[in-house]
């Protein structure tokens, strides 16, 4: 028989065997996070990370075998990734999303590994939004453009600062306010295509005929060829993130809105990037040269030029809150402590990493059997629950379950 383990003061002790792959978070985060998102919340998540419409601009070089690439692009990738994640959803429904799948296939150090390959991405995009919504106020003002490369940061700065402020709101708050942003953003996206039809109807030529397949010949200039491969890595860049929404896995209200937001959020994505491709195409002249405010110039054409501006100013919006979802969605994800060594434990993050996002309107300590669960995880062995209060926010330190 093998032997009880001693404690520290020699007796017997009993401790719990768990999986050794079995994150804290697994156990915890289902008794401390509420189940709040629905499968618009989910659909809207998906397509602030996922649906760039800007790539619809920058893919006007290809001509009218851009919709070629797209047509590849949504088969052998957005497709597959997105029943691969509904699978791994199903089966794995915790917060982390390929942190949490990876880990559980691979073990500790490649689960750490696949996160972080995962959220730095996402710090770069922070910046890169911003840029992008000087851009778009830059042709809605037109005096923004003539700013200094300093303002211009400062802008930048700014969009990050608020991005986060917004993002530590009460989260029902932050997600009703991203939902009214992607209402907004997909009548910004319509008014592309109907400005192209508005367009045709006066009498107009296309600017480049979207119907001229032959451009799809592998011998065309800009045809669907390993020369022009390039296209079909930004068409994959303008596909990825179909997992992010998943980061919050446990806080979903419904498991089926899992399967429900892949459905329709592809179904968003996929139409959205065709409709306005083909409106970019149709009325912007030069639209070859792959500037991004054409998607705002192509309203601006056949809406007129307010229309295009009011089209800026909304994608500029969006944007900025494009970058607060990326904020709440990568929140909770980490094995990072764990990899930096011991001091990182001094610094209020668990041995195995796993710090907790908890926003204040979903923990009421002491109120029904939320705040039983809490108390008992508490008696568990969280070692300082609750940990540090920011805002709305308060971060558990989510140590081993002794």
């Amino acid at each position: 028989m093998t032997p009880l383990p001693k404690g520290e003061n020699g007796e017997a002790s009993v401790t719990a065997q768990t999986d050794s792959k079995e994150l804290n978070s697994e156990r915890v985060a289902g008794g401390i996070l509420p189940q709040v998102l629905t499968t618009f919340d989910m659909v809207a998540i998906f397509v602030a990370i996922v649906l760039f419409i800007t790539n619809s601009a920058a893919i006007q070089p290809a001509g009218p075998a851009a919709y070629g690439w797209w047509l590849i692009g949504f088969v052998v990738f957005l497709i597959p990734c997105a029943i691969a994640t509904g699978q791994l959803g199903v089966m794995f429904p915790g917060e982390g999303s390929i942190y949490l799948w990876t880990h559980k296939a691979f073990g500790r150090f490649w689960g750490f590994f696949a996160g972080f390959c995962a959220w730095w991405p996402g710090v770069l995009v922070m910046v890169a939004t911003g840029t992008l919504v000087i851009s778009f106020l830059g042709y809605a003002f037109p005096a923004v453009n003539h700013w200094s490369v300093q303002e211009q940061g400062l802008v930048v700065v700014g969009v990050i600062v608020l991005s986060a402020v917004l993002a530590v709101l009460r989260f029902r708050v932050t997600q009703n306010l991203v939902n009214v942003v992607f209402g907004l953003y997909g009548l910004a996206i319509l008014a592309m295509f109907v400005s192209a039809i508005v367009f045709l109807a006066r009498g107009h030529h296309a600017a480049v005929n979207p119907w001229d397949f032959s451009q799809w010949a592998a011998g065309s200039a800009h045809g669907l060829n390993f020369t022009n491969w390039t296209f079909f890595g930004l068409v994959v860049l303008a596909l990825l993130g179909v997992e992010v929404p998943l980061n919050m896995g446990v806080e979903i209200r419904d498991q089926r809105a899992v399967t429900r937001y892949l459905i329709w959020g592809s179904l968003v994505v996929m139409v959205a990037y065709v409709l306005a491709t083909w409106g970019v195409m149709v009325t912007v002249h030069g639209a070859g040269n792959g500037v991004i405010t054409n998607v705002a110039q192509a309203v601006a054409v056949g809406l007129g030029s307010a229309a295009g501006k009011v089209t800026a100013v909304v994608l500029a919006l969006f944007f900025l809150f494009i970058t607060v979802v990326y904020n709440y969605s990568f929140a909770p994800s980490g094995d990072v402590a764990r990899q930096l060594g011991p001091r990182a434990g001094r610094r209020g993050v668990g041995a195995d990493g796993d710090r907790g996002r908890v926003h204040a309107d979903r923990v009421r300590a002491g109120a029904g059997d939320r705040g039983r669960e809490l108390g008992q995880l508490r008696n568990q062995g969280l070692r300082h629950p609750p940990g540090r209060c920011h805002g709305d926010l308060v971060y558990l330190d989510r140590g081993p379950l002794r």
